[in-house]
């Protein structure tokens, strides 16, 4: 997968230098999209959840709007939005912490990785986790707290946020 971000005056053959672009492969996305980020602001309130990275595209239509083109043969949306920073500002965050579950009941799932940036620190790299695990983080002592997260190729979509 290859994914650049390079606003609206450049195109991928300025970014990459491939002189024959590979076939688009059954059941992945192939194509351009008019966003390079999700932004959502949240409430951490204790037993709230929100679903983010949803796939298929059927558990969330809105999620995935923006496709300006894709190749013929391909799907016709991004997947659970790899590649694709969501931008979560979250209010009510003092002294809790994000918790973030994979949805472990997807087939063929059994483990999950996260890259993630907490209150505009640098990008992290979550550990791989397993069946049944999930990733807490520490918001902070601030009353509002920004979570940026990017699914990496190779997940499956669904995973599920909430606070403690």
């Amino acid at each position: 997968m290859r994914v650049f971000a390079a606003g609206t005056k450049f195109t991928a053959s300025d970014v990459f230098n491939v002189s024959a672009p590979a076939s688009h492969a059954t059941n992945t996305f192939c194509g351009e999209l008019d966003y390079a980020q999700k932004n959502v602001t949240v409430n951490a309130v204790s037993g709230q959840t929100y679903r983010f990275s949803e796939w298929p595209v059927s558990y969330n239509i809105d999620e995935y709007v923006g496709v300006v083109s894709y190749k013929t043969g391909s799907l016709s949306v991004n997947a659970g939005n790899y590649g694709v920073v969501y931008n979560i500002n979250i209010n009510n965050a003092s002294g809790k912490r994000i918790k973030i579950t994979p949805d472990w009941t997807v087939q063929g799932r059994t483990k999950a990785s996260i890259i993630y940036s907490l209150n505009g620190g640098p990008w992290r790299v979550g550990s791989i986790i397993t069946t049944g695990s999930c990733w807490y983080i520490s918001l902070g002592d601030n009353s509002t707290a920004n979570f940026k997260y990017i699914l990496p190729g190779g997940n499956h979509g669904n995973f599920d946020v909430s606070f403690d």
